[in-house]
């Protein structure tokens, strides 16, 4: 059987899943082995447990806030002003999804900028 985006789209809404998951669940869908890509999207839906909180983006500020705590611990290899600014940037970031703040307030655009900015000094090779 095959999974099509609409159809994992269509099991979100049912299930009140942000669409950020959804294509997210479709990424993993696509680079599973064939012979487990039929039992993805039950194995997706068993995960969530009974009674958790599945408000209208609740489910993707939790997956990024748990994502986020693993991320800050680890930076990659650079100089220590590098790794730390990393680390202030990846905190903010996932305080604001713990918060679950709007995307349209005003600090989401400052930490993207900032992500930015550290995104950029890694590419110049500011981390080396």
């Amino acid at each position: 059987m095959t999974i099509t985006i609409e159809r994992l789209i269509e099991l979100a809404e049912l299930s009140d899943v942000e669409p950020q998951v959804v294509y997210l669940v479709d990424r993993i869908f696509k680079s599973l082995p064939d012979h487990e890509r039929p039992h993805w999207p039950g194995r997706m839906f068993r995960a969530i447990r009974d009674g958790a909180d599945r408000r209208t983006g609740s489910v993707w500020h939790n997956f990024a806030v748990r994502l986020l705590d693993r991320c800050v611990g680890y930076v990659g290899d650079g100089d220590e002003s590098w790794r730390t600014e990393c680390r202030e940037v990846i905190s903010t970031v996932r305080d604001l999804h713990r918060g679950e703040v709007a995307s349209n307030d005003r600090r989401w655009k400052v930490a993207v900028e900032d992500a930015a900015d550290a995104a950029d000094a890694a590419r110049r090779g500011r981390r080396r």
